[in-house]
């Protein structure tokens, strides 16, 4: 019991001397003699922080504009007034746009992980195949036209544009319909 009440008495005592202490450094008293070489490490101590706070503030600045950048690209993407597919190497689909959706009339939570090669006519299957074999190993732009079947069951004639993206693992397809040809609808 004495050495519980001695305990709480030095911490109370710790409490005032801590407190006589901070009274004296507000009023421009030194508590105690602080050697110079302790003043210049405490004077490096509180650049440094500076720094670190300017650099994050820089960091956060830095987020939020990569942030707007995405919610742009994103928007672009979304919002492009043709069907925009990027594609892995096996024709996957890793993104589809709003237009891409329309156009083969399936939502695009429906798009993403299929393979392209699902909408594409078994007659021009085989071209469809060698043409992204050959957007992945030409690494230039490549054009071609095939017919794809929409979630719909519609027959649509299309003019496919695909390049490589920049990390040579996807290739962003832009789709057109081609309108001199006639819509078949299944039946």
């Amino acid at each position: 019991m004495k050495d519980e009440q001695k305990s709480y008495n030095d911490v109370d005592k710790l409490r005032r001397l801590a407190e006589e202490h901070l009274q004296r450094a507000e009023s421009g008293e030194a508590p105690f003699e602080v050697s110079t070489e302790i003043q210049k490490l405490l004077h490096e101590l509180r650049v440094h922080q500076i720094e670190l706070e300017v650099q994050n503030e820089e960091l956060r600045l830095a987020q939020i504009e990569a942030e707007a950048a995405v919610d742009r690209y994103t928007d672009l993407y979304d919002s492009a007034p043709v069907a925009y597919f990027t594609l892995d190497r096996e024709g996957v689909i890793r993104k589809a746009n709003l237009a891409g959706a329309k156009l083969l009339k399936v939502p695009v939570s429906n798009l993403v992980n299929r393979r392209l090669a699902f909408f594409i006519s078994p007659e021009t299957l085989p071209s469809f195949n060698a043409y992204i074999s050959r957007v992945f190993d030409s690494h230039v732009r490549e054009k071609s036209k095939t017919d794809i079947v929409t979630g719909a069951g519609n027959i649509l004639c299309v003019h496919m544009d695909a390049v490589i993206s920049r990390n040579d693992e996807e290739c962003h397809v832009t789709i057109t319909e081609d309108l001199d040809r006639k819509i078949y609808e299944d039946t």
